[in-house]
């Protein structure tokens, strides 16, 4: 994307800007909690794949 589209994950004060082929992999807590900031200019596709354990 040319302009904007961060990925935000609150609690961490950590901000992404994907590019083509990235893959952003996180550990799943009780408050994960994430925001995708709109696109300026560009497109996006995003693909979100939940990876659930049994513990």
């Amino acid at each position: 994307m040319a302009l904007g589209g961060a990925i935000t994950i609150a609690h961490q004060e950590m901000a992404v800007f994907p590019r083509r082929g990235d893959a952003l992999i996180l550990q799943n807590e009780e408050d994960f909690q994430y925001t995708v900031c709109p696109n300026v200019v560009g497109n996006r596709l995003v693909l979100i794949k939940f990876l659930m354990a049994n513990e």
